[in-house]
């Protein structure tokens, strides 16, 4: 299953303490006073432009939009998934997804967010919503879901 096989980078600014699951052994820093929620509420899909992490000003709405939600419950943390769709190399996506799920946090910081609340997370290509095999599946995929708990 695909799912199993894609590498997860968890990054947790709250902590600063990075986290690396993969199908190589590699070394492993375990964030011992971070949460991540396994099922959070999906609040937003930010889209992104093909191979680009900048946050697209027709996109903003939807971040002020989960900052308002932030402000009005100060007990919930976001969750900002990154993914990428599945051109190129999975270890550039996973990195991708990354840049883009950072690209939103500062987005979120700059409207007053602490970054204490918000976890970025990537999974790179590893969770398509649609098939790669067409443009309008791709767009789709190159997204961070804002999640809240």
């Amino acid at each position: 299953m695909r799912f199993f096989q894609f590498r997860l980078f968890i990054v947790l600014l709250a902590t600063g303490l990075f986290v690396s699951c993969a199908s190589s052994p590699k070394r492993i820093k375990v964030a011992t006073d971070a949460q991540v929620y396994a099922d959070p509420e999906i609040v937003e899909r930010v889209y992104f432009e093909s191979d680009l992490a900048q946050v697209k000003i027709s996109e903003q709405e939807k971040i002020q939009s989960s900052v308002n939600r932030l402000n009005l419950d100060t007990t919930k943390v976001a969750q900002l998934e990154g993914h990428a769709d599945a051109e190129g190399l999975e270890d550039y996506n996973l990195k991708l997804g990354d840049s883009r799920a950072r690209a939103v946090r500062e987005v979120m910081v700059g409207l007053g967010i602490d970054p204490s609340r918000l976890i970025v997370l990537s999974f790179g290509e590893g969770q398509p919503l649609s098939a790669n095999d067409t443009a309008a599946g791709r767009a789709q995929n190159r997204r961070v879901e804002i999640k809240l708990r």
